[in-house]
């Protein structure tokens, strides 16, 4: 008989087609230290949906180790199908530690994937049924974004179209996840184009000057479709990557709502201007920008915050501010807080607190790509649990 792959020997074991056969192939195989890896991905994966229930229903948690050490001392034949052939003395039976672990698992996959769950409210009480909803995973955001031409019609843009858009004298290219502007003559009207990208959402947009811009999740940017005149301003809302086409003689502006102008000649800076935020941060990478008529050189941050004077970030931090843009979460030295509204604007969730929210700073980056229960894996290690409920509801477990 040909060895199949692990993960076919659980899956048979779980449906309950497993052949006696098959289960011996399926103990070797976990006994083998070169299969350790993998089963703990599988493990970990089934682990995740089961997790997200323990915290609130303890009983739960608790009626299923139960039931699985029960399982593991009665080595009976519906569990095991080659109890046969096991010792008659079943109290010496060793497992190694990997079976251990994948035995805890399947027994929980298998409760909750009948739907409902069993557990006792008190010693003397009757069993009462709840009923259990697994939510499925969230995907990470992708390039998606709605653009609003000037007469209030609006295309709606994703990661697979391509298209060519003619407005007046500009055509407008979509190419995937950005948009490419050129102008088709010359033109003395001036259009407003906007460009949104909601929330699990990024897009890239090339100016008719060739300035190139990265919009953030929950995002905005109203710009002209051709520049004329002295200056090249265009206005932002959430968070955005510039890399301004050099004019000397048409300084390039950033309005952010009423609380801040960027001007720049020529260019690489990002704006974080989420009004959720604690304060409106502009990072520059190269050139030199004037923030509010501040001076800015490159490697420093202006930081606004309300109702006081702006303040410069002198050896700012140009990886963590870069992250998003790089497809990268960056949460080194971020609280709790602030974890949450990135992930809440990129997987678009909504999140809540049972409690107060924790004092918890966290390090370490995670990739955008990656899904939301990876993400919240590697946050739980940090001693934070949550529960994901339906309507893309995230809630932060006291």
């Amino acid at each position: 008989m040909s060895i199949q792959p692990l993960e076919y020997y659980i899956d048979r074991y779980l449906n309950g087609s497993i052949t006696p056969e098959e289960w011996s192939t399926l103990q070797e195989l976990l006994k083998d230290s070169r299969n350790q890896q993998q089963l703990n991905e599988l493990m970990d994966a089934q682990i995740m949906e089961y997790a997200a229930y323990a915290p609130v229903f303890p009983e739960m948690e608790d009626a299923i180790s139960k039931a699985v050490l029960d399982k593991i001392d009665e080595e009976g034949t519906t569990m095991v199908p080659m109890a046969a052939e096991l010792p008659e003395d079943k109290t010496t039976i060793t497992k190694p530690v990997a079976f251990r672990r994948w035995y805890w698992a399947a027994a929980a996959v298998t409760l909750i994937a009948a739907g409902t769950v069993y557990y006792m409210a008190g010693s003397k009480k009757a069993p009462q049924q709840l009923a259990v909803h697994v939510p499925a995973d969230i995907a990470p955001g992708t390039n998606k974004a709605q653009l609003t031409l000037a007469n209030g019609s609006t295309v709606s843009l994703d990661s697979t179209s391509a298209r060519v858009i003619t407005q007046g004298t500009a055509v407008i290219h979509q190419q995937r996840g950005q948009l490419l502007y050129a102008a088709n003559g010359v033109s003395t009207a001036v259009s407003y184009n906007t460009l949104n990208t909601p929330q699990g959402g990024q897009f890239q947009i090339q100016l008719s000057d060739g300035t190139r811009i990265w919009l953030n999740a929950a995002s905005s940017i109203r710009y002209p479709t051709a520049f004329t005149g002295h200056e090249r301003r265009v206005e932002i809302r959430g968070e955005a990557y510039f890399e301004v086409a050099r004019m000397a003689e048409s300084p390039f502006i950033v309005q952010v709502d009423d609380r801040a102008a960027v001007e720049v000649l020529g260019t690489d800076f990002n704006v974080n201007a989420y009004k959720d935020e604690k304060s409106l941060n502009t990072t520059l990478l190269n050139g030199s920008i004037r923030v509010n008529g501040v001076m800015i050189k490159p490697g420093q941050q202006a930081r606004i915050r309300p109702s006081s004077e702006i303040q410069v970030i002198k050896e700012a931090d140009i990886i963590k501010a870069m992250a998003w843009k790089n497809g990268l979460f960056d949460f080194e030295n971020a609280g709790l807080d602030e974890v949450m509204r990135q992930l809440a604007r990129w997987y678009d969730i909504e999140v809540s607190y049972e409690g107060d929210i924790p004092d918890i700073e966290f390090v370490g980056k995670i990739s955008r790509n990656t899904s939301l229960r990876g993400v919240l894996k590697g946050l739980e290690r940090m001693g934070v649990h949550f529960r994901l409920e339906e309507g893309r509801k995230l809630v932060v477990l006291k």
